[in-house]
């Protein structure tokens, strides 16, 4: 076993290295030197980054935009009236999103075999899947 002279090292050593590194690495003038000009290449510009919606406005407006990428038709809940589960069937039937809408409103399994929370009694039948 080493001397105090040994440990009183250590305990030095272990104190000043991360101490050192941090005084090096966070010198402002280090960081403008090195980090700077190219830390454009590893994150990208602040302005291309996606700001999620903060007011419901902007929620509602961005809810607009996706159904309007996707081909869905756009819901209007005017004066409390919700449209009836024959309309919005009917008007998904053009949509390449249908058959899948609509086997999921059914309440069968999906594609990857993802069971819903809400069913779980075994259908006897075809496949024999969960509902």
């Amino acid at each position: 076993m080493a001397g105090p002279n040994l440990e009183l090292f250590k305990f030095g050593l272990y104190l000043f290295f991360p101490l050192a590194v941090m005084v090096h690495y966070g010198d402002p003038q280090w960081y403008a030197d090195h980090v700077r000009p190219i830390r454009d290449q590893f994150w990208p510009r602040a302005e291309t980054l996606y700001r999620p919606p903060k007011e419901s406005s902007e929620l509602r407006e961005e809810i607009r935009l996706m159904r309007e990428q996707r081909g869905l038709p756009a819901r209007t809940r005017r004066d409390g009236a919700a449209q009836s589960t024959e309309s919005r069937t009917a008007a998904l039937r053009g949509s390449p999103l249908a058959d899948v809408v609509l086997r999921e409103r059914r309440g069968f399994a999906n594609d990857a075999g993802v069971l819903h929370a809400t069913r779980r009694w075994p259908v006897t039948g075809e496949g024999k899947r969960w509902v």
